[in-house]
């Protein structure tokens, strides 16, 4: 996970920003974040609602995370301290 998006208005780490002028996220998905490769992970809104999804920017293919918004957090590691 590169980025979080969030309200940041006039950047392009805007959710809204993000969701009414990206043309490659299909309807009933939100625009979550992005990976370091600028590859966008989605929330769904509908079919089932909550399940979080990465899209390859250079397929369009979308791959599942996981089932729900707090499965795809506890995901999550901490990183390893440098020097640890």
């Amino acid at each position: 996970m590169g980025v979080f998006l969030g309200l940041n208005e006039g950047t392009n780490q805007d959710i809204i920003e993000n969701y009414l002028t990206s043309e490659d996220i299909p309807l009933g998905m939100l625009p979550i974040g992005y990976d370091g490769g600028d590859n966008n992970i989605l929330l769904a809104l509908d079919g089932p609602a909550g399940r979080v999804y990465f899209q390859d920017k250079d397929t369009g293919k979308f791959y599942l995370c996981a089932n729900t918004f707090t499965d795809f957090l506890d995901s999550f590691v901490p990183l390893e301290e440098k020097g640890t």
